[in-house]
């Protein structure tokens, strides 16, 4: 009965830490846009690339769909 709460727990917390990772990446590649926008001009999504190829690699398929869809909410709102 302990194992498979504390299983329950590990999961949990994957899955946690895999979305924390999707969205601190999405978060630092927007604040290096920011702050680096007069340098990298004509290519503003560099850093996003980036953010997205992180969260595929370390979270899959699923991760990778979704920081492209918050990418595009904070390009929407911000940009």
């Amino acid at each position: 009965m302990m194992v498979k709460v504390l299983e329950k727990i590990v999961i949990m917390r994957s899955w946690l830490l895999t979305y924390s990772v999707m969205i601190l990446a999405v978060i630092a590649a927007l604040l290096l846009t920011r702050l680096l926008l007069p340098a990298f001009d004509p290519s503003v999504f560099t850093f996003f690339y980036a953010a997205v190829a992180i969260s595929a690699w370390y979270g899959g398929m699923r991760l990778g769909v979704l920081a492209i869809s918050l990418f595009l909410l904070q390009l929407r709102c911000i940009f």
